[in-house]
């Protein structure tokens, strides 16, 4: 009789043990299910033009949402871009070009030419706008030039959304 109530009591043990083993697996492939779905890859082309001027920027990067200690969720990112304007005219037209500002959310570049030479190009770069574009992917990147007194704004529109 106490030999029949042992074998029991191991049989419950082995029992709640192959339970607790099946629910604890199925969490943790649950775990990695979740890690799958906060990883997110972009390769993005956005292109545009104004009268004077024609834009592209490039995104390609990938995102790592997380929950910190704190039970916050967080992101980690790595990504490479490259923005660039180009002139439509004659680059002689941009000969006495003194200085251009390329405005692009909250980022500002300015360039400034030697007053003699101008910039001695026609292509000007811009970056840094991966914020923006991974939160609000689907929207239109507004890029404002200034050159010499004239005020024009590019429409970059995302290539597979246009």
């Amino acid at each position: 009789m106490k030999k029949n109530k042992f074998l029991l009591v191991v049989l419950g043990i082995l029992i709640f043990l192959a339970a607790a083993n099946l629910v604890m697996g199925q969490e943790k492939k649950e775990e990695a299910d979740d890690k799958e779905d906060d990883y997110t890859k972009y390769d993005y082309k956005f292109v545009g033009e104004s009268e004077h001027w024609e834009g592209e920027y490039y995104l390609e990067g990938e995102v790592v949402w997380y929950e910190d200690d704190e039970y916050k969720m967080q992101r980690q990112y790595w990504y490479e871009d490259a923005g660039q304007i180009r002139y439509k005219g004659e680059l002689t037209e941009l000969d006495s070009l003194k200085k251009i500002q390329i405005e692009v959310g909250s980022t500002t570049s300015t360039m400034t030419f030697d007053e003699e030479e101008g910039p001695g190009r026609e292509i000007f770069t811009f970056g840094n706008q991966v914020d923006d574009v991974i939160d609000y992917p689907e929207e239109p990147m507004q890029v404002q030039v200034t050159w010499d007194g004239e005020t024009e704004v590019i429409k970059l529109v995302r290539e597979d959304i246009e």
